[in-house]
């Protein structure tokens, strides 16, 4: 049989996901929604829900330009829905090439769509009530361990 076979040894290692594969950013975002403190999600939800919006009829505008950006910034930290410190950021990170602002604005709208899911994911598990395991008379037979459910497998 022609090919390498995976399991024997000197086999070639199975690729590693680069840093900016989709899988990756996913895993990223996760982990980071994870370590958040879990009263902090409900106005990080809120504060996306506002934002999305208005991210997404930027990222989808075929003519979007810099002027458009600030002032959707603007107006967010106006209206008190984020921060003058995260506008202004905001604002800095943007490309200076206007051929780069669009997939730009797709990116962001991308990634903080895929936080929200994470965030509203978090939420649902921490809402559900913690099942109690039935008590057993006699101990259970070893054999693999399962995952807690809720945790996404490795």
């Amino acid at each position: 049989m022609s090919g390498t076979n995976p399991l024997m040894s000197g086999a070639q290692p199975l690729a590693t996901p680069r840093p900016d594969h989709p899988a990756m950013g996913h895993a990223r975002v996760w982990q980071h929604v994870g370590q958040m403190d879990p009263g902090d999600l409900p106005a990080q939800i809120a504060k996306l829900d506002y934002i999305l919006p208005i991210l997404g009829s930027l990222a989808t505008n075929p003519k979007v330009t810099a002027k458009d950006v600030i002032k959707a910034a603007a107006r967010e930290a106006a209206d008190g829905k984020v921060p003058p410190s995260e506008a202004i950021r905001f604002i800095t990170q943007m490309p200076a090439d206007a051929d780069k602002l669009s997939p730009w604005l797709r990116s962001l709208y991308s990634a903080n769509l895929s936080a929200v899911v994470h965030m509203k994911a978090a939420m649902m598990q921490q809402a559900q009530p913690q099942q109690q395991a039935p008590q057993q008379a006699m101990p259970a037979a070893p054999g693999p361990a399962m995952p807690p459910q809720g945790v996404p497998p490795a």
